[in-house]
């Protein structure tokens, strides 16, 4: 797919990018190539240059609201795995990986796993917070753009919508 300047893609784990630029570089040694310069719309600090064969390949197009709203109709809870360093490296590749259905899985099961955890006066260990709020983070920033709201409304839609 040919991207152009001012697309909007969702690329790795960067939530939705604004394709500000395409340009010939010589970034590492292995000479001159085109880049693709992406501004993440929601961390205004950052620029992400992606080799244009690279991006090519792995942008994705931001997903519509009726996605969304398929993808939390079908959230399905994980099996909760007791032992927290196999907990921690099957979240860590779910993360890294980026599927929102994986994604909406830890947060339904992380979140539930913790008000369990409250009713008994105890908490959720740091590790599952950070995967938690990982994986929400992603989530947020990938589906505010196409629902029109800020990051930090998005799991109050994926609430209502998942109460539906």
């Amino acid at each position: 797919m040919d991207w152009k300047i001012g697309d909007a893609v969702i690329y790795g784990n960067n939530g939705i990018c604004r394709i500000t630029d395409i340009q010939r570089m010589r970034l590492t040694e292995d000479g001159e190539k085109t880049y693709y310069i992406l501004a993440p719309l929601y961390r205004t600090r950052m620029t992400i240059y992606v080799d244009e064969k690279r991006g090519g390949e792995s942008f994705r197009h931001p997903l519509t609201v009726a996605e969304i709203d398929g993808l939390i109709a079908s959230i399905r809870d994980q099996e909760w795995i007791a032992d927290e360093k196999e907990r921690q490296v099957q979240n860590a590749s779910r993360i890294h990986e980026g599927k929102y259905s994986d994604l909406l899985s830890i947060i339904s099961t992380l979140y539930k796993k913790d008000a369990e955890r409250r009713s008994i006066g105890r908490k959720l260990s740091a590790a599952d917070e950070r995967d938690r709020d990982a994986a929400e983070s992603i989530i947020s920033q990938s589906f505010a753009y196409s629902l029109g709201i800020r990051p930090d409304e998005v799991p109050d839609y994926i609430r209502r919508r998942a109460e539906k």
